[in-house]
């Protein structure tokens, strides 16, 4: 299914969407995923045996440091990764969305049809005995049965 440049509005697209930004970030990280890469950027002559296997760094120590903050830097193929699985969980809820709300139409119609079933036997029972439903909800009336003087 092809989902470039559309407006994503069904389930379906969105699943799709998401598959697609999973190759992009895969492709954007050389083929490693988030847990394969270092947390920070490795400088330059960092030692192999501080290197993660998809690059960079999780020793703050061979991180490559900002000028600006003083701080390490993030490895930015591993923030592709970050935001590509914040967004496709996000895709990934609209598609479960769209899919517990057919859930809902169609017990809802099950539900419904069942109603409709239950009322004919219903009343296809009382139209046999016509009787029990016109006393439904009445209270019985009680015939007065003569007094037996006490000797």
């Amino acid at each position: 299914m092809s989902v470039a440049n559309q407006k994503i509005d069904t389930g379906a697209e969105a699943r799709a969407m998401s598959q697609y930004m999973h190759i992009h970030a895969l492709e954007a990280s050389g083929g490693f995923t988030y847990a394969q890469m270092g947390i920070y950027q490795a400088k330059p002559g960092t030692p192999k045996s501080q290197l993660e296997t998809g690059g960079g760094t999780s020793n703050a120590e061979f991180a490559a440091i900002d000028p600006t903050t003083k701080q390490p830097v993030q490895n930015g193929a591993r923030q592709v990764w970050i935001s590509e699985t914040a967004l496709t969980s996000a895709l990934n809820m609209s598609q479960l969305a769209s899919q517990v709300s057919l859930f809902g139409i169609v017990v809802g119609i099950a539900l419904l049809l069942t109603g409709i079933g239950f009322a004919i036997l219903a009343v296809g029972g009382t139209l046999r005995n016509v009787e029990p439903a016109l006393s439904f909800g009445k209270k019985p009336k009680l015939e007065k049965t003569p007094a037996v003087p006490v000797a």
